[in-house]
């Protein structure tokens, strides 16, 4: 059952920006919100922001694991930019592959994390491959794309993304 809201759109945007802020408001979930165009919530959430660019996104990516000297294998993008289907109030999904004698732990994982954030300016969502829940998965699979796979020479996979 949908509820139908009859609220004006500037009356929820201090509601709007506490529930984004705390991360429980999802894309989908303010995008099921009747009676609100999902242009006028971005407006409200975001201030203006603008829909990244994902060539842009995966280029920094694609930097910030060559430069990095991390023991990563491959880098894939998933989610709603992986579709094709972002909006400016997408988040960065990845998944992302260590080398298998790598001994990376919770706080380098949260400092990879952190850094993508700061590079990129927007949440990431970051998994290890195989970490995820078994209902995500399949959606997981189905959308990844490979955006990153370190080379012996250093050089990019490059035409792996569209």
């Amino acid at each position: 059952m949908k509820m139908t809201l009859d609220i004006k759109p500037e009356k929820l945007k201090p509601f709007l920006k506490m529930l984004k802020k705390l991360d429980f408001l999802s894309d989908s979930g303010i995008q099921e919100i009747e009676g609100i165009e999902l242009s006028e919530v971005e407006k409200i959430v975001f201030d203006g922001a603008q829909v990244k660019k994902k060539e842009e996104i995966i280029n920094s990516i694609e930097d910030y694991f060559e430069k990095a000297g991390l023991p990563v294998e491959k880098v894939w993008l998933f989610g709603s930019y992986a579709r094709n289907e972002q909006t400016a109030l997408s988040d960065i999904d990845l998944m992302i592959r260590f080398q298998p004698d790598s001994k990376i732990d919770l706080w380098d994982f949260a400092g990879i994390l952190q850094d993508l954030e700061d590079i990129l300016g927007c949440q990431v969502d970051l998994v290890r491959e195989g970490g995820a829940k078994s209902f995500a998965s399949a959606n997981i699979e189905k959308d990844k794309v490979l955006i990153y796979e370190k080379k012996a020479t250093g050089q990019r996979a490059a035409g792996t993304y569209s």
